[in-house]
């Protein structure tokens, strides 16, 4: 351990959650350590959903994205869950609308999400803690 000790250590921790911030891939592994080394797949993924968020936000990017691999290969983890909060973490104006082929694969989903953003520290540690507003199923990131 150098003189700096634990100021080194924080430099890193808040260079691990800026980079959780601009990239989902990142997001992943930092909120999810199972995700320390990801299938070769997910980075690809998540480069494609950051170009549709690109266009929800400014019109330039992917305007419309099919995941389209087979069944236990994490879409729904990342897709549903993942870039979901990440992008309402990103976009706290915008909404987010969860969507299945099942109403209750949807609301399962949805709920994993609004736990993760009203709960999970490692998100607060990213995006700032939120808190619900209207329904039960409404989020409003509060100010950090």
């Amino acid at each position: 351990m150098n003189d700096q000790g634990t100021n080194d250590e924080g430099g890193v921790e808040i260079a691990r959650r800026i980079e959780a911030r601009r990239k989902l891939e990142k997001f992943i592994q930092y909120t999810d350590p199972r995700f320390d080394e990801m299938p070769p797949h997910v980075p690809l993924i998540c480069r494609e959903l950051e170009l549709a968020e690109k266009y929800a936000t400014t019109g330039e990017g992917t305007p419309i994205l099919v995941v389209a691999i087979p069944p236990g290969h994490l879409k729904t983890t990342v897709v549903s869950d993942y870039f979901a909060a990440w992008f309402h973490g990103r976009n706290p104006n915008m909404r987010v609308i969860n969507t299945s082929y099942s109403g209750t694969l949807a609301e399962d989903s949805s709920a994993r999400v609004r736990d993760m953003i009203q709960s999970d520290d490692r998100y607060a540690n990213v995006f700032g803690s939120a808190r619900f507003w209207r329904r039960a199923t409404s989020i409003r990131t509060a100010p950090r």
